[in-house]
């Protein structure tokens, strides 16, 4: 390959998710689009009850890092992140696993929570005072070096922009990180990701509508200023935002007192257009693996939901991990040529 591997691994549990229906996993936070594929969703088939972290999944976790460190080794192929998007842990509830499968001496770059939809989230959880202890305690890696925190939240939108009630969710949220970041965690103090996604937006033509772009960047330049009432140049750093058919988003580091913050912003339609292949290809500069309680999803992304070509069972998981020797190049290497192969089988299969 010319470029190193830059992987993200994701590992999806929902373990309070009872059965009991939608309402059961939305307490917890849950989604606003509520896709068959995910955890939180009551409609997604094959898996009744509960759902958590299996031996299983943190075995093919394990080995996944340990291929990626390897590669790490030979052509400094990076951990980007390692992302847990399973709603606010709730009170009381056990952690996802007792003992971290990982490897400490390569940490990922970050580690983050998926908080859901905040709209269904009550502000005392949002201001709970031990909540980076409640995140790091429910899911207890251990690492010889801090990761950065990121969060990320989604929030439904009405033209672009979100209700004061939601904006002030996000807003609380953030404030209580920020706080959290200032006691010794088990997070890198210096550092902070924060990260609102809306994915299947109702309405497309919104993200072309420039009054809706000016509106969305007033409320995020609000949102900083609020999270950093003191230093003036907060709201300052919120770049524009620019139409596009495809998505609409916004990245941008802040340099506050109390180290660097981050910020990112992502709206994509429901339906993809047609120059939105590239979210869904193969050569994407960063390769994600995400472990679901069922079944292993490459590259996850709304856009590749219906796609049954991206997604492997445990089985034939372990299989190609065995194949590709332990050396995370050849693991990606092997999963795009499998990938590419199920699609020409498909393609060439009689209606």
């Amino acid at each position: 390959m010319d470029k190193p591997v830059d992987f993200i691994i994701e590992l999806f549990s929902s373990p309070s998710f009872s059965g009991e229906g939608r309402d059961k996993a939305a307490h917890q936070g849950g989604c606003t689009q509520d896709c068959p594929h995910c955890a939180f969703s009551a409609h997604r088939p094959g898996v009744v009850g509960a759902r958590t972290v299996s031996d299983q999944v943190l075995e093919a976790l394990r080995q996944t890092q340990a291929a990626m460190m390897e590669s790490n080794r030979s052509d400094g192929a990076r951990f980007l992140g390692l992302s847990l998007p399973t709603g606010l842990p709730p009170l009381g509830v056990a952690p996802l696993f007792e003992n971290t499968p990982l490897l400490p001496t390569f940490p990922p770059e970050t580690v983050g929570f998926g908080f859901g939809n905040l709209s269904r989230l009550s502000f005392g959880d949002l201001e709970y005072p031990q909540l980076l202890h409640r995140l790091a305690s429910h899911a207890p890696f251990k690492f010889n070096r801090k990761p950065v925190l990121r969060v990320d939240y989604r929030i439904p939108l009405r033209e672009l922009v979100a209700s004061e009630s939601d904006l002030n969710r996000a807003i609380v949220l953030g404030r209580n990180l920020l706080k959290g970041l200032q006691s010794p965690s088990s997070f890198d103090g210096n550092v902070f990701s924060y990260s609102e996604t809306v994915n299947a937006y109702p309405e497309p033509k919104d993200l072309l509508n420039s009054d809706f772009l000016h509106a969305k960047r007033e409320q995020v330049r609000r949102l900083m200023a609020e999270l950093f009432p003191e230093e003036k140049e907060a709201s300052g750093a919120v770049p524009e935002f620019y139409p596009s058919e495809d998505a609409v988003s916004t990245d941008f580091t802040f340099q506050a007192t109390f180290g660097v913050f981050v910020y990112n912003c992502r709206v994509i339609p429901q339906k993809p257009s047609l120059h939105a292949t590239a979210l869904t290809e193969m050569n994407t500069p960063v390769f994600g693996i995400s472990f679901f309680p069922d079944f292993v999803w490459i590259n996850h992304s709304t856009y590749t939901g219906r796609d049954s070509t991206v997604r492997f069972t445990y089985k034939d998981y372990f299989e190609i991990l065995k194949e590709s020797g332990a050396r995370g190049s050849f693991l990606r290497e092997l999963i795009v040529k499998k990938v590419l192969e199920r699609r020409q089988r498909s393609a060439a299969s009689p209606m």
